[in-house]
């Protein structure tokens, strides 16, 4: 899985790559009817903080590296609560937003605003009514519940392959500047990659074109190697 590099587009996209990569263990931990929707909703938040970044400015300030190692231990931090809650005072809902908005995925954020958002989606989205039938984290973007990945696969790649910027806590008219911003400078980064593996010609003037230059760059190290040894002569000595 590519972590460093922005490949999700959408929200359908995001989670099918983090289902694809889940394995059946990671649902099956635990029994307690809490897990598998805490689960899901961290992988939403992990999208959505993916997603973003495809708005320029109006996603973060600065453009964080969350990666996959952000929504394991995120994970795994909500395994280990559930172990060791006490069933009468239930989760610790303060502590769990408290781990992913300031030490999971908040430990890489360093502006104060993009702080602040982070802190908003893990106080509106994690809380007691997130288990309620009729919770969205946007309208018509609902918490599924499965005990099978294959299940969920099924499911999410039946989802739209395009999202409303709200669905991502940004304004309708974002989609503006996802035009202007992304779509632009993926457009010229491609087209910048296809001219520079180009072959040059040579100018006017009786430059060397590209290829020239790397054939006589070669030539001349292949003439400065010595030749090569006689394994039986070496054997000998």
């Amino acid at each position: 899985m590519i972590d460093n590099m922005y490949i999700c587009i959408g929200i359908r996209a995001g989670l099918l790559r983090t289902y694809t990569s889940m394995n059946q263990d990671m649902l099956e931990y635990s029994d307690l009817p809490q897990y598998i929707p805490i689960v899901y909703a961290i992988s939403f938040l992990h999208t959505v903080v993916q997603e973003r970044r495809k708005f320029g400015p109006l996603g973060w300030n600065i453009p964080y590296e969350f990666n996959s190692a952000d929504w394991l231990a995120s994970c795994m931090f909500v395994q280990n609560h559930l172990d060791e809650i006490d069933p009468k005072r239930g989760i610790s809902w303060t502590t769990v937003r408290y781990m992913i908005g300031e030490v999971q995925y908040g430990g890489r954020v360093t502006d104060d605003y993009d702080k602040r958002l982070l802190n908003t989606f893990a106080q509106v989205w994690f809380h007691e009514d997130m288990f309620q039938e009729d919770f969205q984290f946007y309208k018509g973007y609902k918490i599924i519940r499965f005990k099978q990945v294959t299940d969920y696969l099924e499911v999410i790649d039946k989802f739209s392959p395009t999202d409303p910027p709200q669905a991502y806590g940004l304004h309708s008219n974002a989609d503006i500047t996802y035009v202007t911003i992304y779509q632009t400078n993926t457009t010229t980064t491609m087209l910048l990659t296809i001219m520079s593996i180009q072959p040059k010609e040579s100018s006017g003037g009786g430059g060397e074109s590209r290829e020239a230059v790397v054939t006589r760059l070669t030539n001349d190290m292949l003439n400065k190697l010595p030749v090569n040894y006689d394994p039986y002569e070496v054997k000998d000595r």
